[in-house]
């Protein structure tokens, strides 16, 4: 399947002979300004997110695709080795942020990640809004990706990642408390 490579960086510049866009800040971004740079970036009629701490095997993008044989599919995503999960041959109402897959109609329907999010509930966020949308977030548990969580995450450069994640519980609390949707509920 071809695709374009996007690459967003910050404080480092370890991926840039992979792009074919290569887009390195010198200085802490979150995670909300990093996908949205990658997001406004993308001319495609699908875009791939990958974090930096996710790794992908052969098959990911078909499986990917294959949620979309779902109703009202607007987000795929795959399954997680982060919790000792194995492979099933299903496809499931299920998010996870590491690695998502989108139509740029529906991330434009969306809209950017909001950025007030610092580096927690971001995501969350992002998958309550899509659902308010009409839409819901399926996952095919065929194919499980690598998860090395937090490979390099805000803990690294911010030792006050404990009260930044509060708040932002607090704002995502805040904001989408009152929607009934079961997905907030989950994430809250």
């Amino acid at each position: 399947m071809p695709y374009k490579l996007i690459v967003v960086e910050n404080l480092a510049k370890l991926a840039s002979d992979m792009a074919d866009v290569y887009v390195s800040y010198n200085y802490p971004r979150t995670c909300a300004e990093n996908v949205n740079t990658g997001l406004k970036l993308s001319e495609s009629d699908y875009i791939c997110v990958i974090t930096n701490d996710v790794i992908v095997k052969d098959g990911y993008l078909e499986a990917l695709l294959e949620c979309f044989r779902e109703p009202n599919c607007g987000i795929a995503t795959l399954e997680s080795s982060q919790f000792g999960r194995s492979a099933q041959n299903k496809i499931v109402e299920m998010f996870f942020g590491g690695i998502w897959f989108i139509p740029k109609k529906i991330q434009n329907e969306i809209g950017l990640w909001d950025e007030t999010f610092r580096h927690a509930f971001d995501d969350a966020d992002y998958w309550v809004r899509a659902y308010q949308q009409g839409y819901k977030i399926y996952m095919n548990k065929r194919v499980v990706v690598q998860h090395d969580v937090g490979a390099r995450t805000i803990k690294d450069i911010n030792p006050d990642f404990e009260s930044i994640y509060n708040e932002n519980r607090k704002r995502f609390n805040d904001k989408h408390s009152g929607c009934g949707l079961r997905i907030f509920e989950i994430q809250k």
